[in-house]
């Protein structure tokens, strides 16, 4: 009986170092599927790092290259074209090669309304009242737009801004910009762009280009391109139509010693080819669309509001809320 209880006992060790062994593999072999699994995991989130919200969490977690991928908000913040005109903004050029402003950030939240001036004068000298603002009209707008805590931008400065913000155009070039409304500019610390006709520099009832010079060393003033002749480009061959960017361009330029980055059209008169041409010269094309928001345009076709007569600064101020 002895011998059999010895032989059941040594048989009970053996099965139970079996069991241990076998427990062994097996725990080995679970170690190995997890990490099997774990390697194709990362290789499937490497290739598709957003197909589910738990995937992509597990990914970050991994350390792998999911650090250099910003996320929406950093991407809507930290967005910047290939080749910017000189913004602060978002851009994005569409399918017919114009270039859009576009999304807004949480640093940069404002666009700019672009106000349409040509005149500050008291008494009209033609029939198109509406284009002569009176001088106090224009500084009650001043004072107005200076109490509402508005930015001012030039023409070539288009883009997204932390304040909000306005820009200041005179088209034609008048000699009243000069005697009347730079004044003003100075008195309020106010920046402002002339759209000047550059073959009209010197002509009666326009400025010298003594004039465009000291508007534009004061820093106050910047002069951009209304064309040679102020003719409709619509109707041009393209032979003319980009002598009347180029020349304008270079005429201006060489008065004031600056760049002229910026036109407007005479009379508003731009389609699709008139645009593409003028961005050949130009980083920034006005147009006399009337409009108080600015988001997403076209950056060679943006809108302007139409100022006119009697205009006060509160309905002014009231307008841009």
């Amino acid at each position: 009986m002895c011998g059999f209880f010895q032989k059941n006992r040594k048989r009970r060790r053996l099965m139970r170092r079996c069991d241990k062994f076998l427990i062994s593999v097996m725990v080995i072999c679970c170690f190995l599927l997890a990490g099997c699994s774990g390697y194709g995991g990362t290789v499937s989130h490497v290739t598709h790092p957003t197909t589910s919200s738990r995937n992509t969490a597990s990914y970050r977690q991994k350390g792998t290259i999911s650090r250099n991928v910003p996320s929406a908000e950093d991407a809507m913040v930290h967005q910047t074209p290939s080749n910017p005109p000189s913004l602060s903004s978002a851009l994005e050029t569409a399918d017919d090669g114009a270039v859009h402003s576009t999304s807004y950030s949480a640093r940069t939240p404002y666009s700019p309304t672009v106000l349409m001036y040509h005149l500050v004068e008291e008494k009209p000298f033609t029939s198109l009242t509406n284009l002569f603002l009176r001088p106090s009209e224009f500084e009650d707008q001043l004072k107005a737009l200076n109490k509402a805590g508005y930015e001012y931008l030039f023409a070539d400065e288009f883009g997204y801004s932390s304040r909000k913000c306005v820009m200041l155009t005179f088209d034609d070039g008048y000699e009243d910009n000069y005697t009347n409304m730079f004044p003003l500019l100075k008195k309020y610390h106010v920046k402002a762009t002339i759209f000047m006709i550059a073959g009209s520099v010197g002509r009666s009832g326009y400025l010298t280009a003594d004039m465009l010079r000291e508007m534009s060393a004061s820093g106050l003033v910047r002069i951009e391109s209304h064309t040679v002749s102020h003719t409709d480009l619509c109707s041009l061959s393209d032979k003319t139509l980009n002598r009347e960017c180029s020349d304008s361009q270079k005429i201006l330029s060489q008065i004031t010693g600056q760049p002229v980055r910026a036109i407007c059209y005479p009379s508003g008169g731009v389609n699709e080819h008139v645009a593409a041409v003028a961005a050949r010269y130009f980083s920034f094309g006005y147009t006399t669309k009337s409009a108080v928001h600015t988001k997403g345009c076209n950056l060679m076709e943006i809108p302007r509001l139409r100022i006119f007569r009697g205009e006060s600064g509160h309905t002014l101020v009231a307008a841009l809320k």
